[in-house]
């Protein structure tokens, strides 16, 4: 636990990939989230602007705990997924039913052509 905490390890907060938050320095109450390491989410594909951004449902996206969100255990029931960090809009999924997302995501294939091209 101390590797998680401000107080005795000074831990900096990586980027948000959900919220798009820069990264900082935790405060004295604020541990980082274990299930994503303080970054809010999971990227779907590692290829570029391609995958999906999953939030992380032990921290419902904000990539730390504090007593508050320790105390409630508010732990999401349903699967989110963003495109960009900037996304004001979701989409969102029964938890185990992610695999259908992805398989439609799949499924879709967009061709873009230069826009000279027009």
């Amino acid at each position: 636990m101390a590797s998680r905490t401000n107080r005795s390890g000074n831990n900096r907060k990586p980027k948000n990939i959900w919220t798009g938050e820069k990264s900082r320095e935790c405060r004295d109450t604020e541990t980082l989230c274990d299930g994503c390491k303080g970054r809010g989410g999971h990227r779907e594909s590692e290829e570029g602007n391609a995958g999906l951004i999953k939030m992380c449902s032990q921290c419902n996206g904000r990539g730390y705990h504090d007593w508050i969100h320790k105390a409630t255990n508010d732990e999401v029931e349903k699967s989110f997924f963003i495109v960009e960090p900037h996304d004001d809009i979701a989409l969102v999924e029964e938890k185990g039913e992610e695999g259908k997302i992805r398989k439609m995501i799949e499924l879709q294939v967009f061709k873009f052509v230069d826009k000279d091209e027009i």
